[in-house]
């Protein structure tokens, strides 16, 4: 009887996302997104953040998603997070087409032959930038100022102010206070 109570709910949420994503990709409509995130579907989302059309929020997830001030979620994100939360510091940039993870499955059977699921949370620390179709599994935190280039998976923790790449993601060198620019 409860879940007949939520589907109304369900539904309603489902086209908001939908109706959201369909909004023309021009700058002032990625605010539109945010507004429609942040006042209507109630995201805990910070300010001046902007959404690019075909970002994937779960509907039954979107209460784990937690996004810091002036970050920018590109095109075709994908938030996979029912069960665990995904937090997203500020002035982070997401690449288009990268994908968090917040489940899995273990690697060893349980006693009935099956690989038990689990779920842990993300986390993205301020100031980092995730390049274009990258991965992020469960379990992760990547570190304050970190870049991640595209295509990368990351597997794990990625310490602060460091650039990796690869699959998986490896260090592939630490980025010093001199290569910051100042804008």
């Amino acid at each position: 009887m409860k879940e007949i109570l939520f589907l109304p709910l369900y539904i309603y949420r489902t086209m908001i996302i939908q109706l959201s994503n369909l909004l023309p990709d021009v700058r002032i409509f990625g605010y539109g997104r945010w507004f429609i995130y942040k006042y209507i579907l109630r995201l805990k989302i910070g300010h001046k953040c902007i959404f690019k059309p075909g970002v994937d929020i779960p509907v039954d997830g979107f209460r784990n998603i937690t996004i810091g001030d002036v970050s920018y979620i590109n095109k075709g994100v994908r938030f996979d997070c029912k069960e665990a939360s995904i937090t997203i510091g500020s002035r982070v940039l997401v690449g288009s087409f990268t994908s968090f993870h917040t489940g899995s499955h273990a690697i060893e059977l349980d006693e009935n032959g099956l690989r038990p699921f689990t779920c842990k949370p993300i986390v993205v620390e301020d100031e980092v930038w995730l390049g274009a179709n990258v991965v992020v599994l469960s379990g992760i935190t990547i570190g304050r100022g970190a870049v991640v280039a595209a295509g990368s998976v990351v597997t794990k923790d990625i310490p602060p102010n460091t650039l990796m790449a690869g699959v998986p993601a490896k260090i592939i060198r630490v980025i010093n206070i001199s290569d910051r620019v100042e804008l």
